[in-house]
């Protein structure tokens, strides 16, 4: 009816449509995940984004474009700086196997923050995710070639991981041409 329109027309449905995301009906997590892509988020957001962020979705598999996925891309792009103290609160309880630990590595490299760079070299070197792409982690710390110096030398122990190995020796190459670390590093 006109009366129903009118009032569901001015409410935040964010919470229903990310709740609707692990709904058992395929077609309404269709229709939203749709909503979702959709939507810009703000910070008053982020508790609901983490909280969703934790849970399973029937899509978890997938390497890319799967809900997970895309809930990390709308937490990074909130810009939040509670990201880091979700990523630190959580990341060790994650199963070693999850993929939720490489993508809260890249929602730690998106903060741009000399702590999040910090967590992110704690957590390689003291939980290492073993699945996902380090592409994106990488590629965000050679944005602030500053703050990544702050990844080595310790993190040069990693240079021989067959996830992100080459991505580490990608980056260390980039500081060290640029004069942020020494070239010894290599030796």
């Amino acid at each position: 009816t006109k009366e129903d329109t009118a009032t569901t027309l001015f409410i935040n449905k964010t919470k229903m449509i990310v709740q609707d995301l692990s709904n058992t009906d395929s077609s309404t997590r269709e229709e939203a995940g749709e909503s979702f892509r959709k939507l810009s988020f703000t910070k008053k957001d982020v508790p609901l984004l983490q909280d969703a962020f934790l849970k399973s979705y029937h899509d978890d598999s997938l390497e890319y474009a799967s809900t997970i996925h895309q809930l990390e891309n709308k937490l990074e792009e909130t810009g939040d700086s509670s990201n880091i103290a979700f990523v630190r609160q959580h990341y060790y309880s994650l199963p070693d196997s999850s993929r939720r630990k490489m993508l809260m590595i890249k929602l730690l490299s998106a903060q741009n923050t000399s702590s999040a760079v910090l967590l992110i070299k704690e957590l390689l070197l003291t939980s290492p995710p073993i699945l996902g792409s380090e592409y994106t982690f990488i590629y965000n710390l050679k944005d602030s070639l500053a703050l990544a110096q702050s990844m080595f030398p310790e993190s040069a122990k990693l240079f021989t991981n067959s996830l992100f190995g080459d991505g580490l020796i990608s980056l260390a190459v980039t500081l060290a041409d640029s004069g942020y670390i020494d070239n010894e590093l290599f030796k």
